[in-house]
C-alpha cells in the first residue's frame, strides 16, 4: 500500500569499485536533504483506455504491472509490460474463496504474488506466470489469516519477513512490529529515533507523526520511513533478530491530534489537523536490487498537482546511489528495471487519474 517539504535532499552512496571511489550523495552532517545531484525525468501517457477511479498502489509481478483500484467491481487492472494493449481486470469484490474486499498491501518475490486483504485479514499468495496472470484455483499456493489481534499495531498493511510479517504499530519506543501468520505478536524492534515525549500513548502518537513500511523481495530486509520526518532505517534479518544496516534521521514533523477516551479508555472520538506538518516520505518500492523511495517535501495540506516531487535509488546496504525529479505530483509508482522505466498514477487538476510512464536515465 500506496507525503511533503520542498525536497533538500541528498542521501549518500558510497560506492567503492576496485580502483576508484565514487564521490558521495550524502551530505557531509548524514542528512539526506538537500539533494546534491538529481536526474530530471519527463514522461509521458500511456494507456489512456485504462480508467482509473482511485488507484491506490502499483506493483509489478513478472511482466505485469498491477494497479489497485479500490472503488471498482474488480480490484486490480493489470497491464502486459511486453504487450500495453494486453490487460484484464483481476481480483472481484466478494467474499469467494478467491475473492477480495479491500487490497491494503501486495508483495512480489520474484515467483509468488501476495495480496493482503484487510477486511478478511488474509495474505494470499499466488504464483505468477511470465506469459499470463490468474488470481483462482490453478495458481493459489496457500494462504495466512491473521485471527489475532493487538492493540500495539495500527498499519492496515503487513509485509512478508522472513517466515513472519513485519508491521507499523508501537511496543515500548519500538515502531516496527513482527507477527507470525496467525497475527500474534512475535518481537518488535526499530526505536523512533524523534522526540519520544507522549509516546505512552501509542494510538496519539502514531496519529501525529505516522510512518511505514516495506521488505525486499528476498524477505530478510525491512525497511521503515517516515511520512511526516526524514527517518529512512534499513533494518536486516539476522540470526539474533533484525540488526541495523543504516538509519537516515535529522527532522521531524508532526500532524495535531485530538484523541479522546472514556474511563475504560476506549476511543470515543479523534481529530486530526495537518498544521505545518511535512509531507515527506510517501512510497516505498521495491525490487531485487534496489529500494525506490518517494519523496515530497512540502505541506500536507498543499496538494498542487504540479508540485514536483522526488524518487531515491538505494540498494539493499542503505547506500543512495541515485536521484530523480519529477515535474508532475506522481502518485503510487513502481520500477520496471528488466525494461528501464518508471509507472506511476498522475492526476492532473480537474482530471481522472492517469497512467503514466518515465524512461529512467
Amino acid at each position: 500500500m500506496n507525503k511533503r517539504t520542498y525536497l533538500i535532499g541528498g542521501l549518500m552512496a558510497a560506492l567503492l569499485g576496485l580502483s576508484a571511489c565514487k564521490k558521495s550523495m550524502v551530505n557531509e552532517d548524514g542528512s539526506l536533504f538537500p539533494l546534491k545531484e538529481y536526474t530530471e525525468l519527463t514522461g509521458e501517457q500511456i494507456c489512456p483506455d485504462v480508467l482509473m477511479k482511485t488507484p491506490d498502489d502499483l506493483l509489478i509481478a513478472g511482466d505485469w504491472l498491477l494497479i489497485n483500484d479500490r472503488q471498482t467491481d474488480s480490484l486490480l487492472h493489470a497491464i502486459n509490460l511486453n504487450n500495453l494493449d494486453n490487460y484484464k481486470r483481476l481480483a472481484p469484490v466478494g467474499q469467494g474463496p478467491y475473492d477480495f474486499v479491500s487490497i491494503m498491501d501486495m508483495h512480489y518475490d520474484g515467483q509468488e504474488l501476495g495480496i493482503y486483504d484487510s477486511m478478511g485479514k488474509t495474505y494470499s499468495y499466488f504464483k505468477v506466470d511470465k506469459g499470463d496472470i490468474k488470481l483462482d484455483e490453478t495458481t493459489f499456493t496457500h494462504r495466512d489469516k491473521f485471527e489475532k489481534s493487538s492493540n500495539i499495531t495500527i498499519s492496515g498493511s503487513y509485509s512478508p519477513f522472513g517466515d513472519n510479517y513485519v508491521t507499523v504499530g508501537l511496543e515500548g519506543t519500538n515502531a516496527l512490529i513482527v507477527k507470525d501468520k496467525t497475527g500474534e505478536v512475535v518481537s518488535s524492534f526499530a526505536p523512533y529515533p524523534g522526540d519520544t515525549l507522549g509516546i505512552s500513548d501509542p494510538l496519539t502518537f502514531m496519529l501525529k507523526r505516522v510512518w511505514f513500511c516495506t521488505t525486499n523481495p528476498k524477505k530478510d530486509i525491512a525497511v521503515a520511513a517516515g511520512s511526516t520526518s526524514d527517518w529512512l532505517a534499513f533494518y536486516k534479518l539476522g540470526a539474533q533478530g533484525p540488526e541495523k544496516i543504516k538509519e537516515y534521521y535529522t527532522f521531524e514533523t508532526e500532524r495535531e491530534a485530538d484523541v479522546r477516551y472514556n474511563d475504560k479508555h476506549q476511543l470515543i472520538s479523534l481529530s486530526l489537523d495537518n498544521g505545518d506538518a511535512i509531507d515527506t516520505f510517501s512510497d516505498l518500492k521495491p525490487t531485487e536490487n534496489h529500494l525506490y523511495v518517494q519523496y515530497r517535501g512540502f505541506r500536507l495540506d498543499d496538494d498542487n498537482p504540479d508540485n514536483p516531487c522526488y524518487v531515491l535509488q538505494f540498494d539493499w546496504e542503505g547506500n543512495l546511489l541515485k536521484a530523480y525529479k519529477f515535474h508532475e505530483l506522481i502518485g503510487a509508482f513502481d520500477v520496471d528495471e528488466k525494461r528501464g522505466y518508471l509507472y506511476a498514477h498522475y492526476t492532473p487538476d480537474g482530471e481522472d487519474p492517469q497512467l503514466w510512464r518515465y524512461k529512467l536515465k
